[in-house]
């Protein structure tokens, strides 16, 4: 297939609603859990749009799943300081911090006029910036008449195959680490999203 012929697939196409779960991931993926954010997934739209995704919200206050459980649960997987999974690209996939794919996704970000929200202090290829700048071109597709061309069409294509086809798999082999029902949710949520998102591509790789 070559760049530019899609033939009548358009991986842009409801560009709004797919910007707001790659966001909302994004979000769960980069951070533990604060007191906001709890509350909104507890109840309200944020809560009603996370569980149409097949994520499971965290528990109401009076459970033993605290928000001291979870923030717990997300250090203990993620940050470590000892037996952590960190979900980062270039570990996952060369061992190291800061390799391959962390230079490729800042000359990426780099060559964009999109405003991206991803975290600073993390890698460039962390799930969550990841997550993020995707979320971010399906955004500025959705609001912005001249980002709807060929070129970013293609670069949505490249930036999803080569920096988010392997997070399903990533999810999967998390999925048993978690203490709490609400992270083992996420990598769920986040395995069957993207795994659906990875079926649009007809080039995409097949995940292990």
């Amino acid at each position: 297939m070559s760049p530019h012929d899609h033939g009548q697939f358009s991986p842009l196409a409801d560009a709004g609603r797919r910007s707001g779960v790659y966001h909302l991931l994004a979000r769960l993926w980069i951070q533990e859990l604060d007191t906001e954010l709890l509350e909104a997934l507890r109840g309200g739209g944020l809560g009603r749009a996370y569980h149409a995704a097949g994520g499971i919200p965290p528990a109401t206050p009076d459970s033993s799943q605290t928000l001291d459980d979870l923030q717990i649960d997300y250090c203990r997987l993620f940050i470590g300081p000892q037996g952590h999974h960190p979900p980062v690209q270039s570990i996952w996939q060369e061992g190291r911090f800061e390799g391959n794919a962390a230079a490729a996704l800042r000359r990426i970000v780099d060559g964009l006029n999109i405003d991206t929200p991803c975290d600073a202090s993390l890698p460039h290829d962390h799930i969550g910036n990841i997550l993020a700048l995707i979320g971010s071109l399906l955004m500025a597709v959705d609001t912005r008449p001249e980002c709807r061309d060929a070129d970013l069409q293609d670069l949505f294509v490249g930036l999803f195959l080569e920096h988010a086809a392997w997070i399903p798999e990533f999810a999967r082999s998390s999925s048993p680490r978690c203490d709490t029902e609400f992270y083992r949710g996420l990598m769920s949520v986040t395995d069957r999203f993207l795994t659906q998102e990875t079926a649009l591509f007809p080039t995409a790789p097949t995940s292990a």
